[in-house]
């Protein structure tokens, strides 16, 4: 006498391997990255946020200018400290620097009117911010993606009208205190 459900089972059993292999081939490669000509610090002006974690991403590219002995100098046109000129390093790329003026949640603001200006495609400016989730010190850079509950991240992804915003986060670790949302950096960290 022969099982009814032999032959179902038979079958089944032969389209396992097909069906993890399907599941697990390789993702296509992604298109490369267009090297930065925009490389955007968010942070917020004034002396009440300088030195906080928060910040670092006007630190990021207040760094970049040092190395690269460059001063940043306000721009009213672009709302932010702004920095323009040709890096031997990187070619002959134009490579510019922007800190906006305009607080976290306008960041969008200065980004849209460097990005008009100079005809920088959004694949183009990279992002440079703090990330509370990210161990202290910790780097993540993406190509793409939501704004992850970042003010300044939102505010660039509505002014540019996309989310293929290249962006590095910087790994400020989750506030000390319950309710903080900064804490002070120490010379250390």
């Amino acid at each position: 006498m022969s099982d009814p459900n032999a032959e179902r089972r038979l079958a089944a059993a032969q389209d396992l391997p097909q069906k993890a292999t399907a599941k697990a081939a390789p993702k296509a490669d992604p298109q490369p990255a267009m090297p930065p000509q925009l490389i955007v610090g968010l942070g917020n002006p004034g002396a009440k946020y300088a030195n906080t974690r928060h910040n670092i991403g006007f630190d990021a590219v207040d760094a970049l200018g040092k190395r690269w002995l460059v001063s940043l100098g306000e721009h009213k046109k672009f709302k932010g400290e702004f920095w323009r000129s040709m890096v031997p390093r990187l070619g002959s790329n134009k490579l510019r620097l922007l800190k906006p003026q305009t607080y976290m949640n306008l960041s969008g603001q200065s980004i849209r009117a460097v990005v008009d200006w100079y005809k920088i495609p959004p694949e183009a400016v990279l992002l440079v911010y703090d990330d509370m989730d990210l161990p202290l010190g910790r780097l993540r850079l993406r190509l793409s993606g939501s704004a992850a509950g970042h003010n300044g991240v939102k505010s660039a992804i509505a002014h540019l009208g996309t989310q293929n915003i290249p962006r590095l986060r910087i790994g400020i670790g989750a506030p000390r205190l319950p309710g903080a949302i900064a804490m002070p950096r120490s010379p250390t960290s």
